[in-house]
């Protein structure tokens, strides 16, 4: 299968940038997202973090299933988890529907 990936969320305000993207890659999802806080007076990055979700093959599947997806399809999990809140949402989604993932940030 062919590798994928999508926009879920790309937003800014005066003080901080919010990232966050989705790829399948060998039928593994992975959301990989960014927070960046700017510093107002020159526009640059101050300081960011990355994160990653990381579902195996078996959770990819669940995962899907449970949003009633077929073939790893991203722009049905983008109606589902997009904005400012595609993360927590995710999370919350995850949780109530047991399907597990690895977690890491990177700061």
């Amino acid at each position: 299968m062919k590798s994928q990936r999508i926009n879920l969320c790309d937003m800014s305000n005066d003080t901080n940038h919010f990232e966050l993207e989705a790829e399948v890659s060998g039928n593994r999802l992975t959301l990989i997202g960014e927070f960046t806080h700017l510093n107002n007076a020159l526009i640059k990055k101050t300081g960011s973090s990355e994160y990653y979700y990381f579902l195996d093959e078996e959770n990819t599947d669940k995962f899907f299933h449970s949003i009633h997806a077929k073939n790893f399809d991203l722009e049905a999990m983008k109606e589902k988890f997009n904005g400012l809140y595609a993360s927590s949402d995710f999370r919350e989604f995850c949780t109530a529907n047991q399907i597990k993932y690895a977690f890491y940030n990177i700061a």
